[in-house]
């Protein structure tokens, strides 16, 4: 292949996956050379540092102008000074991650800036930096970094920001970086449990914080520059004033993530009264610690902008989840988790509900519920399999277009699974695409039936099993492996 024109290489590595990629890297110097300098292939082969990653500093100082993606995972160095160096020799990333990184330098030097450190590392200006994302459970050296880091990557072109630390307070300056990113379009800030091992007092570890709280202790919409798409944090009510202000400020925001806490959700109410004013269009909120008496007057609460719900937690509460229902009556894609213990029948009730995403979740408590418009199901952590929990379910809904399954398990999964695509197969006329993973192990059964574009996939195991099958349904252009 290699004498094949460049721009036809690279045309065929732009179909290439992240695995792909690795394995052309050693077939040859010139499709190693154009790989690396291919922005395009580069952003599908994240560079990972780890606890050893002197071992890719000899790449690093060869090639490191090209990576796109870098990711630290459980990092440690000397000093930060050290950390600043390593970060030059990365001037183009556009995607950094950092989950949790160890200087070893103690930490009342971390606040000291010598001339001589500034002196000996060179200054970089990430302009193509869009996304960062610092992440920790441990109370230690991290919540002294993270303006540092900040002050570091020296940007104000951010799209999108992950915070999720154990800290006490967000300090001004971080404030003062987070306003003046004019461009940023996702904000998602959650604050952690500390670890409780590094602690004497067990109670203390688990002793809420304000990390998320002290953003709205002042008036964000005075100061934000920014207008967001997504906003996710874990959110309690608290600065309710500062807050609200704060959203009004945000017409442009579409998706709102709450994420669960351990709190009293008799508060909770107030997201509901907040969501009234606003046109959030997708929305995810936890349901563990609501209680369905909490929302009596749910006539009050009825919220037509919402099209895409997503319940998370557990939580059985049969006239919650009703609720729920005649609360957010426009849902085009609802999803679900851990009900397990009752059947579904309101769900007939949602007159637009096209996408259905349930996990953890017995698909029998989908039987004899006629979704009229229905046309995609997506399942995960789906136990036990039987076939003959589709019979109703496909016989009923006829109109299903998409089934996606993964995470599947049964004492004898692979002839499971074999009567159920006869099944699908059967009664879905209008399927067009049908995945199948039992698993992520090598040896498990996986398959893509993608009908519209005539290419069937399939592992070693569902090669021998559902090849035949598929065939007699289908004609398919492309049969191929999948691995």
């Amino acid at each position: 292949m290699d004498i094949l024109p460049n721009e036809i290489l690279l045309k065929i590595f732009e179909f290439a996956d992240c695995q792909s990629l690795k394995v052309l890297l050693d077939v040859s110097y010139n499709f190693r050379e154009l790989i690396i300098t291919n922005s395009n292939s580069m952003r599908k082969l994240p560079l990972s540092l780890s606890k050893s990653w002197l071992s890719k500093v000899e790449f690093a100082n060869d090639c490191g102008e090209f990576v796109k993606i870098l990711n630290m995972d459980y990092t440690s160095f000397d000093s930060f000074d050290e950390f600043k160096t390593v970060m030059t020799l990365f001037p183009n990333i556009e995607k950094l991650k950092i989950n949790y990184i160890y200087i070893k330098q103690p930490a009342i030097e971390l606040t000291r800036t010598s001339e001589s450190d500034k002196e000996n590392v060179e200054e970089v200006t990430y302009e193509n930096l869009k996304s960062v994302e610092i992440s920790s459970k441990f109370w230690g050296y991290i919540t002294q970094l993270d303006m540092k880091i900040m002050d570091l990557l020296n940007t104000s072109h951010l799209e999108e920001l992950l915070i999720k630390l154990p800290m006490q307070k967000f300090s001004q300056n971080f404030i003062d970086f987070l306003c003046k990113q004019s461009k940023l379009k996702v904000l998602q800030i959650y604050d952690e449990f500390i670890d409780s091992f590094l602690f004497d007092d067990f109670t203390e570890s688990l002793t809420y914080n304000q990390f998320v709280s002290s953003l709205f202790e002042i008036d964000l919409s005075t100061c934000a520059t920014f207008q967001l798409k997504k906003l996710s944090i874990n959110f309690r009510g608290d600065h309710r004033e500062n807050f609200v202000k704060f959203l009004e400020t945000q017409s442009d925001l579409e998706e709102l993530v709450i994420k669960k806490y351990e709190d009293d959700f008799v508060r909770f109410k107030i997201t509901f009264d907040l969501l009234r004013n606003f046109r959030v269009r997708k929305l995810t909120i936890p349901l563990e610690l609501i209680q369905s008496n909490n929302l009596l007057d749910y006539e009050f609460f009825v919220n037509k902008n919402v099209t895409d719900l997503s319940l998370e937690g557990y939580n059985n509460d049969v006239a919650l989840f009703n609720l729920m229902l005649k609360i957010f009556p426009n849902i085009k894609r609802l999803r679900l988790e851990y009900m397990l213990d009752f059947l579904c029948e309101d769900l007939a009730t949602l007159a637009h509900l096209e996408t259905l995403e349930v996990d953890h979740f017995k698909i029998d408590s989908l039987r004899n519920i006629k979704i009229n418009k229905l046309k995609k199901l997506k399942i995960g952590t789906l136990y036990p399999f039987i076939y003959t929990d589709w019979q109703e379910i496909t016989k009923i809904n006829p109109g299903i277009e998409v089934i996606i399954i993964k995470e599947v398990s049964h004492f004898n999964t692979m002839t499971a699974i074999k009567n159920s695509v006869g099944v699908l197969l059967d009664d879905l006329k209008k399927l067009s695409y049908l995945q199948i993973i039992q698993n992520e192990s090598m040896d498990s059964l996986k398959m893509i039936a993608d009908m519209k574009r005539n290419i069937l996939r399939l592992s070693p195991y569902a090669m021998k099993m559902l090849k035949d099958m598929f065939v007699r349904q289908h004609k398919y252009e492309a049969i191929n492996l999948l691995f």
